[in-house]
């Protein structure tokens, strides 16, 4: 059985802005031993991660007229929340490979936001996304490298820009990208025109990362209906293979400005089904369920971003 392990990065929209988060360059981190490191123990990974509470086992079964649609098995018992570990061993900690940015900025834009990462055939492909305010125009740039470390712009311009956009938004990120088993290329990005606008996410399709790259006219996913749980945004999306299809992880946002993890199925990336307990049957969760919450008073009613990493 595939595990997974959910990284979450919490927001606290009281503090500050959708801009603030946003960083001018892009470093990576790698983990670093220490000359007293020792074989990690059975519980290394447990204390390195924040496990979901239930074990998700998507089942899809595309139904006669060609909707994928999908159900979910909950197995597990939730896990009480005092019972993580959330300090790392010294030996797994993170450190920045090098004092010095690999992507930086390109002329004219203040903001980078480091948008998606594919690994295929040997090298790392970056998708990333470049921006002077937030809310405002976005654009994309294509990087390659060999390492991980040593990037280098494929192309002058950039790969595409929010005019090249279909759904309505005054930005678009791109923030989850794969390449199919038919060696399509795949990026799914979200809209955002301001805090209290709707947000959707989008697709694109191209036969080599450096396009041409066609955009679904319509969205993958929307926001829920009203009164749902996420009625106004659905944004911060993470997609991946699975056995039947995909998973989509995304952020879900209501009116009150509060955001949970949501998940979604499809059996060819192109039409989802939202996750839905059929044990709740009233708003806010009527037609789909979050399958995390914020839970502490410091998450202050938010939790964005998921990132989920398949580790066997």
């Amino acid at each position: 059985m595939r595990k997974w392990s959910l990284l979450l990065l919490l927001f606290l929209t009281a503090a500050c802005s959708p801009a603030a988060v946003e960083t001018t360059s892009v470093a990576i981190v790698t983990a670093a031993p220490t000359a007293t490191q020792q074989p990690p123990t059975a519980t290394a990974t447990e204390q390195a991660t924040v496990a979901p509470t239930a074990t998700l086992t998507p089942t899809i079964t595309p139904n006669p007229t060609a909707t994928a649609t999908a159900t979910l098995a909950l197995t597990a018992t939730p896990v009480p929340l005092d019972t993580f570990t959330t300090t790392l061993p010294i030996q797994e900690r993170l450190l920045l490979a090098s004092e010095l940015p690999v992507i930086e900025r390109e002329p004219g834009k203040r903001y980078l936001n480091a948008g998606a990462v594919i690994y295929h055939d040997g090298m790392y492909h970056s998708f990333a996304n470049f921006f002077n305010s937030w809310p405002g125009e976005t654009v994309t740039y294509y990087y390659s490298s060999p390492d991980g470390q040593t990037w280098t712009r494929v192309q002058p311009e950039p790969l595409f820009t929010i005019a090249d956009v279909p759904l309505e938004g005054r930005g678009a990120l791109v923030l989850s990208g794969l390449v199919t088993a038919e060696g399509q290329w795949v990026l799914y990005y979200h809209t955002f025109t301001a805090s209290s606008a709707p947000g959707q996410i989008g697709r694109a399709t191209a036969p080599a990362p450096a396009g041409p790259w066609t955009f679904d006219p319509e969205p993958a996913l929307s926001p829920g209906g009203e009164g749902a749980w996420d009625e106004l945004q659905v944004m911060r999306v993470n997609v991946l293979p699975a056995a039947d299809g995909y998973v989509m992880y995304y952020a879900g946002v209501n009116r009150q400005q509060e955001s949970r993890i949501g998940l979604a199925y499809s059996a060819d990336g192109i039409s989802w089904q939202k996750y839905d307990d059929p044990a709740t049957t009233t708003a806010p969760y009527a037609e789909s369920d979050p399958i995390l919450e914020p839970a502490l008073e410091w998450e202050n009613g938010w939790l964005g971003r998921p990132e989920v990493v398949q580790t066997a």
